[in-house]
């Protein structure tokens, strides 16, 4: 954990790492974030709240550009493993079975 920021401290986090209005939706978004640009913002002023979801995406966001910088990921999240992207094609059917 980096000494400068708090664990949990997302707007300072996102001081950190220059990550910010729409280019912190976007990354937010990459991931498979579902909140608008204007209710992360009220959620990272801590104004709102985002569900655990919503909030582990976000902190994967900034985590992952933490990691770029080479820095640790500082950030926890609110559930003990992290979100996976979501992907926006089904599932490939099984393979028929041998013979």
């Amino acid at each position: 954990m980096t000494d400068s920021i708090l664990p949990n401290s997302l707007a300072a986090a996102c001081d950190q790492v220059q990550l910010h209005g729409w280019e912190l939706w976007i990354e937010y978004f990459a991931l498979g974030g579902n909140a608008t640009p204007r209710d992360l913002a009220r959620h990272i002023a801590r104004t709102a709240t985002l569900s655990d979801h919503e909030n582990d995406v976000l902190v994967q966001a900034l985590n992952e550009r933490f990691l770029a910088m080479d820095l640790d990921h500082p950030l926890s999240y609110a559930r003990p493993d992290p979100p996976a992207p979501r992907s926006p094609l089904p599932p490939l059917p099984s393979p028929p079975p041998a013979p």
